[in-house]
């Protein structure tokens, strides 16, 4: 997490004009903790707006860079979408599973474009084309389904009674 940076101030570890505080206590009942920004008197007033921004920091993830001249590059596609008991109700407590999408082989065939405004929702895109991946098992796609159980955690063990018709 990074606090950024207000106009025209600096973090400084005393508050006095023109510097700011950031105080970061952590948590015992989880590693997300707490930040305290303090300003001083004066430079930040009744009225003034104050935005804070967070970036969240992802750990122990596995990332892949398309950049303009990887385009060509070659490669599988794993895609994950939680599935709901009801279209209706879309929220955490209601998914009773995960679908996994997996193209064999592709390639990105346009980059992601964000053409968009942060004032309303967007839906960014990236195509991919299917190869011929060439396989002795003919596989072209696979997908799979992972249940949960009545706590929402993931069942270990097949059930072999998902209708894919």
């Amino acid at each position: 997490m990074q606090v950024l940076r207000p106009t025209g101030l600096e973090e400084d570890t005393t508050l006095a004009a023109g510097k700011y505080t950031v105080t970061i206590t952590a948590s015992a009942a989880s590693t997300a903790g707490s930040t305290a920004v303090a300003f001083n008197t004066g430079d930040v007033v009744a009225g003034d707006e104050v935005r804070i921004a967070y970036i969240r920091r992802v750990v122990g993830a596995d990332k892949v860079s398309v950049t303009t001249e990887s385009t060509t590059a070659k490669g599988s596609l794993w895609a994950h979408y939680p599935v709901y008991s009801s279209g209706a109700d879309c929220s955490e407590t209601n998914k009773k599973g995960l679908l996994h999408f997996c193209m064999k082989r592709c390639r990105a065939t346009a980059l992601p474009g964000f053409d968009s405004s942060w004032k309303s929702a967007q839906t960014n895109s990236v195509t991919f084309s299917a190869i011929d991946a060439k396989r002795a098992d003919k596989k072209y796609v696979e997908y799979y389904y992972e249940a949960f159980d009545a706590d929402g955690e993931i069942v270990n063990k097949s059930s072999n009674t998902v209708d894919w018709t």
